[in-house]
């Protein structure tokens, strides 16, 4: 092992010698450990919650920056250790040593630092390599995956709708874009970027293409047309949705389109044989059956 300022120790036997090369490699953890140890003596101390609270906070912030140097350390140093000793029991004896050097003001600090990077260094050495890489590199690597996530999702929303909108797999693919366009949005006549921007976040795989929009729309047209040819024609009973062009919201538009829409999902099979309009009329005269 290559001695340098980023090492924690010198050599395989973390001698004193090693212990002494590295007492400015750890002076850091031991001014910030000293902190910790005075501001935990003056909440013992201290009668004042308010200057308890502060020193709490204090404390804890110290305790941070302990965690965050400490760790670098020692998992910068856990990936090239390959001697026989144990990174921790190298440490315990490279800070013995230190500690018996130093001056008696710092022996707390040094106990403290000891305790804590002991710990650390036998959870890190406990773990396998390719656990500690992907605990330091999740971040990106969950970002990865959460984004091929979302392409896939849009993909696999997409739907299909290269038929024309009088034949049965023309109704049956209409009526799988008007789903994906009333998830997104159920004012289909409004534009979709008036969608709240969370809204629009959250829901873009499956928001629906110019091509999916346009295509639930006619599928709308349609059911409302024939909806309108069978009553008029007397064929279908208890039908009193109405509409009209003008008042702006489509509600009922869209209860007469969600009509075939549950039927055709709770029909399954249907006959490609017969024609869209033919399928769109079973699916009125079901839901308004003349006994």
């Amino acid at each position: 092992m290559n001695t340098s300022a980023e090492d924690l120790t010198a050599d395989a036997k973390c001698s004193r010698v090693a212990a002494k090369s590295n007492f400015s490699l750890y002076r850091p953890l031991f001014k910030i450990s000293a902190a910790i140890l005075e501001c935990t003596r003056e909440m013992r101390e201290e009668t004042s919650w308010t200057r308890r609270y502060d020193l709490k906070r204090v404390a804890w912030k110290f305790d941070r920056m302990f965690n965050d140097k400490s760790a670098a350390l020692i998992k910068r140093t856990v990936d090239s250790w390959d001697q026989k000793q144990s990174l921790s029991s190298c440490i315990a004896d490279e800070l013995d040593a230190m500690k018996a050097d130093a001056g008696e003001h710092w022996h707390k600090a040094i106990d403290y630092v000891k305790v804590r990077l002991t710990e650390l260094a036998e959870g890190e050495s406990r773990k396998s390599w390719t656990r500690r890489k992907l605990e330091r590199n999740g971040w990106w690597l969950t970002g990865l995956a959460a984004g091929i996530l979302v392409i896939f999702l849009k993909w696999y929303w997409l739907v299909d709708v290269n038929y024309p909108s009088e034949t049965t797999e023309g109704v049956l693919q209409g009526s799988a874009a008007m789903e994906k366009l009333v998830f997104y949005d159920d004012s289909p006549a409004a534009s979709l970027d008036d969608v709240g921007l969370i809204k629009r976040i959250v829901l873009w795989p499956v928001k629906p293409t110019e091509e999916e929009i346009e295509y639930a729309r006619e599928f709308m047209r349609t059911a409302v047309d024939v909806y309108d040819f069978l009553k008029k024609e007397n064929k279908i009973c208890g039908a009193e949705l109405t509409h009209s062009s003008v008042n702006g919201h489509f509600k009922d538009e869209l209860a007469i389109a969600g009509i075939v829409v549950d039927y055709v999902n709770s029909t399954g099979r249907v006959n490609r044989s017969e024609s869209g309009i033919r399928l769109m009329e079973r699916a009125f005269k079901r839901q308004h059956y003349c006994g």
